[in-house]
């Protein structure tokens, strides 16, 4: 999923904006774009580290699904703290947010099931 994740905004970066994330461009478009890269550039490399985990060091997946859900966590709660608004409510990027959550309670329950 992140490797598709990691093609998409990098490489399909208008078509993912225009069908997915409906950003505004027409300010500080340029801006937005290039940080809509930069998490693509973290696909990659998550992508890459869990078929390498997959691979060559299953007794960490565990561990690895753990921290994804940690570093959401952290970094939700973390928002506030750097004066970030969550206001997705207003745009279309409310979705998706809302797949990210359930992709982290469901990660949980699966850890909690392990």
């Amino acid at each position: 999923m992140d490797l598709v994740r990691g093609i998409l905004h990098t490489y399909f970066i208008h078509w993912a904006n225009d069908t997915f994330a409906h950003l505004d461009l027409s300010v500080n478009g340029q801006d937005q774009l290039v940080l809509l890269s930069a998490f693509g550039i973290s696909n990659w490399l998550t992508g890459m580290l869990f078929i390498l985990i997959a691979l060559k060091a299953k007794v960490l997946a565990e561990a690895a699904l753990l921290l994804i859900l940690v570093a959401y966590a952290v970094g939700w709660l973390g928002m506030p703290y750097a004066v970030c608004r969550r206001d997705a409510k207003r745009r279309l990027l409310r979705p998706l947010h809302d797949v990210r959550l359930l992709r982290c309670v469901f990660l949980g329950i699966g850890l909690i099931g392990i």
